[in-house]
Parts: structure tokens; sequence; C-alpha cells
């Protein structure tokens, strides 16, 4: 489960109440006392929608190699991949971490979630990452 004091208007997070299906990947559009007003895109009909959820049907979505090219990340050869004055690698093979660095210097944090990248982009930018391609 995230942390509420983690998210931010615009940041991605998946929708886990339905269960034995896929959960629909969610933005959220504001955050209420215990609820989140979010849009929603469901992926089989391709029809998008808005809504709200309580904070304890959402979780965080994996941070992959497929969502940093969707926000519009550059893959090098060595599997590093660059946005601006950010860039991001694997911090082994198999894990689900990755390093993030400044000027390819690194800042000692490793991130491994979608709304975290879009957080610290934020942070650092002034400016939200946007998704490149449909969900």
């Amino acid at each position: 489960m995230i942390k509420d004091s983690e998210l931010r208007i615009g940041n991605y997070v998946e929708y886990t109440r339905i269960q034995g299906r896929i959960n629909p990947i969610i933005r959220l559009l504001s955050v209420g006392n215990n609820y989140l007003d979010v849009k929603y895109t469901l992926k089989q009909s391709m029809r998008e929608g808005v809504g709200n959820c309580m904070f304890s049907e959402i979780d965080s979505i994996l941070l992959t190699e497929e969502w940093l090219l969707k926000f519009g990340f550059i893959e090098d050869v060595r599997k590093v991949f660059f946005k601006g004055i950010i860039d991001v690698e694997r911090i082994l093979s198999d894990s689900p971490d990755w390093e993030v660095h400044i000027h390819g210097k690194s800042i000692g944090k490793s991130i491994n979630c979608v709304h975290q990248i879009q957080n610290f982009y934020y942070a650092l930018t002034g400016e939200e990452l946007e998704l490149k391609v449909r969900l």
C-alpha cells in the first residue's frame, strides 16, 4: 500500500479492488480525506472514465523499462535511461530497484515505482512526466 504522503495529482497507480482481472491503471485527479478522484482507462475496451476510490484500493506500479520508454526516456546501449538531466539504471539486472542520477552522478537513492519517478522528475524539473503513448 502506498502512503498517502507519497501521492501527487497526476500520479499513475493501480486499482486493486477488482479480483481475478487485469487491474486498471488510474491517474489521480484530486485527493480527498479518505478518497481519490481518478481517471481510468480499461485496457480491454479502451473505455475511459472518471470515478473515485479509497486509498486502500490502490497500489503502486512497478517501474519497468516499458514505463520509462512510455514517459519518453531514451535507452542507451548500457541499459541506462535518460531524460534531460536525469538518468536511471537498474541496480542489478534482476532487481526491481533503479538507481537515480543527476547529470550522471548518483544521488544515493533508489526507486522502484512509477509514482516515485514521476515525483522525482517533477521535484527536479517542475514539469510533469507525460506519457508519450496511450496506456
